[in-house]
C-alpha cells in the first residue's frame, strides 16, 4: 500500500525521518515524502481554524496516480478540535500536530510516534469501512490505550501513545472485516517500534521512582567512592561516609525537581491559563453534535 505524506505549512519534526524509519520496520506500508505545501491560506473555519477538506485539497496537489492514500500533516487547529480524521471519498487523512507538542512532552514520547500512530489507526479505520463495514464500531470514548481510543478528552492522548495497542475486541472487528494479514502485523510492528521507551526517558523515570532513584544514587556513590579509595588510600570512613551522602542527597534533590516540574507540566494542561492560548479540550457542543458522539450516546 503506497502512502504519501505531504506537509501542509510547517510541521515541528523531520517527516522523512519518520518515513524511513516505518519504510525500514516493515514492507507493507510504503510511505514516500511528497513536496510540502507551503502556502496554505486563511482559515476556512472561524478565525484560527482549518476543514478536514481544505487540508486534504491542498495536499492532494502533491497527489501522484500510484498512491493509495495522501496524508497531509499540518500544525494548525482542526475542525471540531480534532487530532485527525479520515476522509473515505478523498483516500485522505488530515493529521494536526496542534495541541500535541506538551502532551507529547508530558508522556515523554516523540511528536513523530504521535503522528504515526494516528497514521495507523486512520488506515486501518478508512480499509474497516472500505469492507462495508461502520468504522463508529471501531473507536471507542473510552480511554483503554487503544489506537482507536477517540480522545475526547486530549489528556487521553498520552495513554494513547505510550500504550500504542490494538484493543483485543477492536483486533477482533478487524479481523471480522477480513483485513489482510499482513496489513495487521505490519501495523502491529510499527506499533511495536512506537513503545519503545527512548534512553533518554528511561532515565527520567528511574529519576521519578524513589526505589530506582536511590538505587542509581548507591550505584553513583559506590563508585565514586571505590575511585578515590584507590587514588587516596588516606580517605577516611567519615570523609567517606560525607560523601556517600552526599551523593545520595543530590539523587533524592533531582527526583524532587523531576516530580516539581512534572506535576508543574500536567498543572498547566489540567488548569490551562486562558481557553485561547491551551484550547486542550474540545467543546460540550462539538463533542455532543458529532455523529459519532451520537452513534455511541444510542
Amino acid at each position: 500500500m503506497k502512502l504519501a505524506l505531504v506537509e501542509v505549512g510547517r510541521v515541528p519534526f523531520d517527516v522523512g525521518a519518520l518515513v524511513r524509519r516505518v519504510n525500514r520496520s516493515q514492507a507493507c506500508f510504503e510511505l514516500r515524502l511528497a513536496d510540502p505545501v507551503t502556502n496554505i491560506g486563511d482559515p476556512d473555519i472561524g478565525p484560527y481554524t482549518y476543514s478536514f477538506r481544505k487540508l486534504a485539497r491542498l495536499a492532494a496537489q502533491r497527489r501522484d496516480p500510484a498512491d493509495d492514500y495522501i496524508i497531509a500533516i499540518a500544525s494548525v487547529p482542526l475542525q471540531d478540535n480534532y487530532f485527525s480524521e479520515g476522509l473515505p471519498d478523498q483516500n485522505a487523512i488530515v493529521i494536526t500536530t496542534h495541541d500535541a507538542d506538551l502532551l507529547m512532552d508530558i508522556a515523554q514520547r516523540s511528536i513523530d510516534k504521535y503522528v504515526a500512530v494516528e497514521i495507523v489507526a486512520n488506515i486501518l479505520a478508512l480499509e474497516f469501512q472500505r469492507g462495508g463495514f461502520d468504522e463508529k464500531r471501531l473507536w471507542h470514548f473510552a480511554p483503554v490505550g487503544c489506537i482507536f481510543d477517540f480522545t475526547a478528552n486530549k489528556r487521553d492522548m498520552i495513554d494513547k501513545v505510550r500504550e500504542a495497542r490494538i484493543h483485543p475486541i477492536c483486533m477482533g472487528r478487524l479481523l471480522e472485516a477480513n483485513l489482510p494479514e499482513s496489513m495487521l502485523n505490519a501495523s502491529q510492528v510499527i506499533l511495536r517500534e512506537i513503545r519503545k521507551i527512548p534512553l533518554k526517558s528511561s532515565a527520567y523515570d528511574a529519576l521519578g521512582n524513589p526505589i530506582l532513584g536511590f538505587l542509581l544514587g548507591g550505584v553513583v556513590a559506590s563508585s565514586v567512592v571505590d575511585s578515590l579509595k584507590e587514588t587516596f588510600p588516606q580517605v577516611g570512613v567519615y570523609a567517606t561516609l560525607i560523601l556517600l551522602l552526599g551523593v545520595v542527597a543530590f539523587v533524592f534533590l533531582m527526583h524532587v525537581r523531576y516530580n516539581y516540574r512534572r506535576w508543574r507540566r500536567d498543572r498547566a494542561v489540567a488548569f490551562p491559563a486562558s481557553k485561547k492560548e491551551l484550547p486542550w479540550y474540545p467543546s460540550k457542543e462539538n463533542v455532543e453534535s458529532s455523529d459519532l458522539y451520537k452513534h455511541i450516546a444510542r
